[in-house]
């Protein structure tokens, strides 16, 4: 159970790596904009969402609500991080 545990924490540090720095793209990081930062991250968060549904389809599929939940919380972090006004 615990190399389980420990597989899925690596998965998903990985996946967490690979949306935030390879797979953010110029047109993403204009996140940080003042204006016209919505569809920016709304496309960012969606590849964080896409990827964690696709590990919870791999490993359990009635975990796959946690991809709405990433989108959610990782959205309102971003945010909060660009413009914590």
């Amino acid at each position: 159970m615990i190399l389980k545990i420990l597989v899925l924490w690596f998965v998903f540090d990985t996946k967490h790596y690979l949306a935030d720095y390879v797979l953010q793209n110029q047109y993403m990081l204009g996140k940080f904009r003042r204006e016209g930062w919505l569809a920016p991250l709304t496309a960012h968060c969606l590849v964080h969402a896409v990827m964690t549904l696709a590990i919870c389809l791999c490993v359990n599929p009635s975990l796959a609500w946690l991809a709405a939940l990433d989108f959610v919380l990782h959205f309102t972090m971003d945010r909060i991080k660009a413009h914590p006004s």
